[in-house]
């Protein structure tokens, strides 16, 4: 125990002995700040204790990592609180907290560790993670459900499914929370039918379900597309029933999602009706489920009964709507839509920008399309095919060439349906020179392997009277 020693003495020491980091000591005079008066009154973490330790290589054969984590002599400890060791942790680099905590002869508790690893997560970086992790295995630290969730977590924050997989496998107990991170990790990083995995096995352990756990799971559905691929989507639905959460506003809408991607628009249509509650994002689900199968006019409906309804709508329901306006042709209404994005306020950003020119330009306006696309801050390859496709389908041809060679001069690099509509052009202009130098593009992004391209090449070829050239790129897909 620490005597009559005040604590500013004893803060002093531990800045001397930690000299020999700079980086650390940039830390440690961070964290004096806080620590400067009397802690006598301090809420003392029952965890804390002190060991005798020195320098040790760690090899953690988990991560297949190897780390120097250094260990000071033995020393009294300092008595600090959680709150000062949660401010230590959660500033600077772990591994110079842990250096610290060691200079005062105090080993990491449970909490310091989750501390330790919440900072590496908000850094995303997995480096500093597999240290801290390396130095939980050397000390012979016996981690804990809640201390293992911290570090899965992390592991899956800064994207490493193997080292998480791992934590997961060796984990003796799981909690709920242990189960959702890997179904929500998995789902995020686009890895969905081992999320499923995860659930079925969730299911089989009888873990119990929550909100969070359905609305991920039926992400993932919605993701795979697979109402009939096994029948998992329904029989998730039957599992969100029994479970009592068909009819909760975050579960349902998403379920209304599930099987709008899955292509179900009548069981889309009957889950969306059972709502008690309705928001913008389950409206604006059922208006894509009618728009992916064609009920265009349906989908119309129900936007108008949203906006009846005082819901408000938001950049995925103007995009979604923007897109039914496009495939009818309709521009009276996508100019209503148009005027009511400019009232409403809101931010456009790229995707939907993209989708005001798509429909204008589909609605036989390419001038606004083109004069939209100018005034935009970024340009990509769907905004700016889709003012090359407008020209072409007016008959424009030069002014389709002009646009697509702006972007290329913009180093925006062309897609397959960019060149399909540029290669229209040529064809339409009976301009050879332009065909092979597009031709050239093709070969030079690599995308001569397309099919769809090679037609398109042979046709353009046989329309500027080269049937040498056609018959030869004919050839490599007879």
């Amino acid at each position: 125990m620490v005597g009559c020693q005040s604590a500013e003495d004893q803060f002093e020491a531990a800045r001397l002995d930690s000299r020999e980091n700079e980086r650390a000591s940039l830390d440690e005079e961070r964290i004096y700040s806080t620590l400067g008066e009397d802690e006598a009154g301090s809420n003392v973490s029952r965890e804390m204790q002190t060991r005798a330790s020195c320098v040790d290589q760690c090899d953690d054969s988990l991560t297949g990592t190897s780390y120097s984590v250094k260990r000071s002599r033995r020393r009294r400890a300092v008595v600090v609180s959680d709150g000062d060791i949660r401010d230590l942790c959660l500033n600077g680099q772990p591994r110079n907290a842990i250096h610290i905590l060691e200079q005062r002869g105090i080993d990491p508790s449970a909490y310091a560790y989750v501390c330790l690893l919440r900072r590496c997560t908000n850094l995303r970086d997995i480096v500093e993670g597999k240290y801290v992790h390396a130095h939980m295995t050397k000390s012979g630290f016996v981690s804990s459900t809640f201390v293992l969730n911290a570090l899965l977590n992390m592991y899956m924050k800064c994207g490493s499914l193997v080292d998480a997989r791992e934590v997961f496998d060796n984990m003796r107990e799981r909690d709920m929370f242990t189960w959702t991170m890997m179904l929500t990790g998995y789902s995020k990083l686009g890895y969905h039918e081992q999320a499923y995995e995860i659930y079925e096995q969730m299911h089989k352990e009888r873990v119990p379900l929550d909100k969070i756990t359905f609305t991920t799971i039926l992400s993932v559905c919605a993701s795979l597309g697979s109402l009939e691929k096994g029948k998992k989507g329904r029989i998730l639905h039957l599992d969100i029933v029994e479970a009592g959460f068909e009819l909760d506003l975050r579960v349902g809408t998403a379920l209304v999602n599930m099987f709008s991607k899955c292509g179900s628009l009548k069981d889309a249509l009957h889950t969306f009706d059972k709502l008690p509650q309705r928001n913008v994002f389950s409206w604006t689900s059922v208006i894509a489920a009618c728009a992916q199968v064609g009920k265009t006019e349906k989908a119309l409906e129900f936007y108008e009964k949203m906006l009846e309804e005082g819901i408000v709508a938001d950049k995925l329901t103007y995009t979604t709507i923007l897109r039914v306006c496009a495939t009818l042709g309709d521009l009276k209404k996508g100019r209503e839509v148009h005027d009511r994005i400019v009232k409403s306020g809101i931010t456009s950003d790229l995707i939907m920008e993209s989708t005001l020119i798509d429909m204008y330009a589909k609605c036989g306006r390419v001038e606004d399309a083109h004069q939209l696309l100018e005034n935009m801050n970024e340009r990509d390859v769907v905004s700016f095919t889709a003012v090359v496709s407008g020209y072409v389908q007016q008959g424009q041809f030069r002014e389709a060439l002009i646009v697509f060679h702006k972007m290329q001069r913009e180093g925006v690099l062309p897609n397959t349906a960019a060149f399909l509509s540029v290669l229209k052009a040529c064809a339409g202009l009976r301009s050879y020179a332009e065909g092979r130098r597009i031709h050239a593009s093709i070969v030079e992004a690599g995308l001569t392997g397309e099919s769809n391209l090679e037609h398109a090449l042979a046709d353009m070829y046989a329309k500027c009277d080269s049937c040498s050239d056609a018959h030869e790129v004919s050839s490599t897909f007879a």
